[in-house]
């Protein structure tokens, strides 16, 4: 197996013996042939655009998230709800030293100004967000229903995020992205013919799972609900 890092994907090419793949490395164009493609490029995959008429696409959020200087020691994870900054959610994550500052964001809002009205607001609240160190950004997905989970086409298969495998209640996608790659590692080994139909049968998990988070975001994400749960004590933390 021939392994090529550091590389910028321009596109590929069907052939009878399987594709052409074609990529920048090193200031010069690269082509190299292969039997399969798997696309793991996340939320915005060229990969699946490319392979599908894609209509029923995750509906897609940019992610920001901000990193400052801790002055004080938190111990904890902060989930804000806000809907006048988004009707995803924004977090605060402590992590070695610093505070992460980000939220979920509709690509039709100016994100900056939005990440700006956050801070302002949580300035009221007391955290400090004087010293900042960098700035992140990405696109996530938010699958709504299960047919938006895409396991590919032909002999071309999505994993994690380009497959529409994300958690909608909490944009975590680690787990999936894992877990997908397991399904088609799994149906890899049984060999290439038909190994699609196997992947897609084995992410029938995900899109279980994926229906039920769904099933969980009216009560995370509409006020009323989420303040009687709140209220309610369920599945709350103790000091002992």
């Amino acid at each position: 197996m021939d392994k090529r890092f550091v590389a910028l994907y321009r596109g590929f090419t069907k052939t009878p013996e399987g594709y052409e793949v074609k990529f920048i490395q090193n200031g010069r164009e690269v082509t190299e042939k292969t039997r399969v493609i798997i696309g793991a490029d996340g939320a915005f995959s060229r990969i699946r655009k490319s392979i599908c008429n894609d209509k029923n696409t995750p509906e897609t959020y940019i992610a920001i998230q901000e990193w400052f200087e801790a002055a004080d020691n938190i111990s904890y994870f902060t989930a804000i709800f806000d809907e006048e900054i988004s009707d995803f959610y924004s977090w605060i994550i402590p992590k070695e030293k610093c505070l992460l500052l980000g939220s979920a964001l509709t690509p039709k809002d100016n994100a900056g100004d939005k990440i700006d009205s956050l801070k302002a607001k949580l300035k009221r609240y007391g955290f400090n967000f004087d010293n900042k160190i960098k700035t992140e950004g990405a696109y996530i997905y938010r699958p709504k229903q299960t047919s938006q989970l895409f396991a590919g086409k032909d002999n071309i298969a999505l994993v994690g995020e380009a497959a529409g495998a994300i958690s909608p209640s909490s944009a975590e996608g680690i787990s999936y992205a894992l877990k997908s790659s397991l399904y088609l590692a799994q149906s890899l080994e049984e060999g290439l013919n038909g190994f699609l139909k196997r992947y897609n049968d084995k992410l029938e998990d995900i899109k279980l799972n994926i229906l039920i988070k769904n099933l969980k975001c009216p009560a995370m994400y509409n006020h009323f609900l989420r303040y009687c749960i709140m209220k309610s004590g369920i599945q709350s933390i103790t000091r002992i």
